[in-house]
C-alpha cells in the first residue's frame, strides 16, 4: 500500500522542479495551461514538428532552408524527448491523446527512431493504438515500401496520407508509387488512407490533371486534399481550373467537399463531424478533434490551449540548445483577447458552416469604425458579383466554388476587421 509521504511527494514532484529551476514568463504560462489540462483531465491533440526539407518534396507543406542539415536526425530526437519529458511531468494518463499528427519530413528520422519517438510518447504520456484515436502520418511514397507500411502500422499508427507532387520532372506517373502502398495500408487497416496533391498553378501539367483525378477516383482514399505548390499560389480570389476539375470529379464520386480544396468519403471521421456541426479548422485542414487541446513539441511548434497560445523558437539551434537545459522551447506566448477569441470564433464559422450573419460581422465594429464596416461590405458585393459568395441583407454564405478558396476569402475578410475587436 502506498504511503501518505510517498503519495504527498508523488503529487507535488512536478512543481517541486518548476520551483527549482529558473523559467521564462514564456515556460511558466504554458506549465499553468498543462496543469490545467491535468486538472481537467481533458484530451490532447499531440502534434510532433519535424524538420521540412530543403527542397520541396511530396509531403511537405512548407520548406525551411537549411533546416535539416543544422541538426541530425538523433540530436533531433534526443530533443523531442527531452521536451516531451517537461511536458508530461505537467499531465496525467488521463490526459489520452486523441489524435497525434507528424509535421514536416517523416522520412527525416528512421522508421527505428520512429519507433524509438513512439515507444518513449506511449512510456511518458497516455498513447492509446485503437480504433478511436487518430495517429497520423504523412508520406513521400518514393521512400517508402510495402513492409515499411506494415512496420509504421506497428508502431501504432493507423491513418496514413501519402503525398503526390504534379512539380515531379521524371515525366513518370505521379502515382506510380501510391498504388501498391495505399493496396498495402488496406490490407494492414489503417482507419484512414489520404492523398495530399500538390498542384502547380502553369497549363503545362492540365494535359496530365483529368487522367490523375480519374484513377484518384479509382483508388478511391478516404481522404483527398489539393494544396497549391507554394512558389506558385496565386494571390489573387480566383479559384484555379486544377480545383474546378477536382470538385467535378470527386463530388460525382460521392466525396463531401469540405472546403478549400478537402474531401472525404461518407463514412470517414472528417464527414461525420462535417454532418454532427463538430467539423474544425486547423493549419493543416479539417480535424475532427475539435474539443482536444493542441501541444505541440519541436522547432516551431504551436501550442493551444483554451485561451493560450504559444510557439517554440522556430531556430534549429536554439531548440537544441534549449533542450539541453531544464527550459521549455517555447519563445512566444500570446494569450487570446475577447477580440481575438471573436475573430477566431468567426473564422471557424466561415470555413466550417459557410457562412456568417452580417450581425456577426457588424458586431466586430465600434459605431466609431462605420466607414470600415461599409467597406468590408463593398468588399463582400464583389465577392457576390465574382459568385464565390451569396449575399442578401441578412448573411454571406459561400458558394461551391467559394468553399475551394474559403481560407483565402476569410483572409481577404478578416483585412477589414478591426485589430482589437469588442
Amino acid at each position: 500500500m502506498q504511503s501518505l509521504f510517498s503519495w504527498v511527494t508523488s503529487k507535488t514532484k512536478p512543481r517541486l522542479a518548476i520551483a527549482k529551476a529558473s523559467h521564462s514568463p514564456h515556460s511558466l504560462a504554458l506549465y499553468r495551461a498543462l496543469r490545467n489540462t491535468r486538472d481537467t483531465q481533458h484530451p490532447i491533440s499531440l502534434q510532433i514538428y519535424l524538420p521540412s526539407c530543403q527542397t520541396p518534396c511530396s509531403c511537405c507543406t512548407t520548406t525551411t532552408p537549411r533546416v535539416a542539415s543544422l541538426a541530425s536526425s538523433h540530436d533531433y530526437l534526443q530533443a523531442l524527448k527531452n521536451e516531451l519529458t517537461l511536458i508530461a511531468s505537467q499531465l496525467s494518463q488521463h490526459n489520452v491523446i486523441k489524435q497525434l499528427e507528424i509535421h514536416g519530413s517523416s522520412h527525416f528520422l528512421s522508421l527505428a527512431q520512429l519507433g524509438e519517438l513512439m515507444g518513449f510518447i506511449e512510456q511518458k504520456l497516455c498513447l492509446q493504438a485503437d480504433f478511436f484515436n487518430d495517429y497520423h502520418l504523412t508520406l513521400d511514397p518514393a521512400r517508402y515500401d510495402w513492409g515499411d507500411i506494415s512496420k509504421l502500422h506497428q508502431l501504432g499508427f493507423n491513418h496514413v496520407t501519402f503525398g503526390i507532387n504534379l512539380n515531379d520532372h521524371s515525366g513518370l506517373n505521379p502515382l506510380r508509387h501510391v498504388r501498391r502502398l495505399i493496396e498495402a495500408a488496406r490490407t494492414f487497416q489503417f482507419r484512414s488512407i489520404g492523398c495530399q496533391v500538390f498542384y502547380p498553378q502553369q497549363a503545362s501539367k492540365a494535359a496530365h490533371w483529368q487522367p490523375l483525378l480519374d484513377e484518384l477516383s479509382w483508388l478511391m482514399p478516404d481522404r483527398l486534399q489539393f494544396i497549391a505548390h507554394a512558389s506558385t499560389a496565386n494571390p489573387a480570389l480566383t479559384v484555379s481550373p486544377y480545383l474546378c476539375s477536382a470538385l467535378r470529379t470527386f463530388t460525382a464520386a460521392d466525396y463531401t467537399h469540405l472546403g478549400n480544396g478537402q474531401f472525404s468519403l461518407g463514412d470517414d471521421d472528417l464527414t461525420i463531424a462535417y454532418e454532427e456541426g463538430f467539423l474544425a479548422h486547423a493549419e493543416q485542414g479539417y480535424t475532427a478533434h475539435q474539443k482536444s487541446y493542441q501541444i505541440g513539441v519541436g522547432v516551431g511548434a504551436v501550442t493551444r490551449i483554451q485561451q493560450f497560445e504559444g510557439a517554440n523558437t522556430a531556430s534549429m539551434a536554439h531548440y537544441l540548445a534549449l533542450s539541453l537545459t531544464p527550459q521549455l522551447s517555447i519563445t512566444r506566448t500570446q494569450p487570446l483577447t475577447s477580440g481575438e477569441q471573436y475573430q477566431a470564433d468567426l473564422q471557424q464559422a466561415w470555413l466550417c458552416q459557410y457562412q456568417l450573419t452580417l450581425t456577426q460581422l457588424q458586431h466586430a465594429f465600434t459605431p466609431a469604425q462605420s466607414t470600415a464596416f461599409y467597406q468590408l461590405m463593398q468588399h463582400l458585393t464583389l465577392l457576390s458579383e465574382a459568385q464565390l459568395v451569396n449575399l442578401t441583407d441578412q448573411r454571406c454564405t459561400l458558394t461551391a466554388t467559394g468553399r475551394l478558396i474559403a481560407l483565402p476569402l476569410w483572409q481577404s475578410i478578416a483585412a477589414y476587421l478591426p485589430v482589437n475587436t469588442l
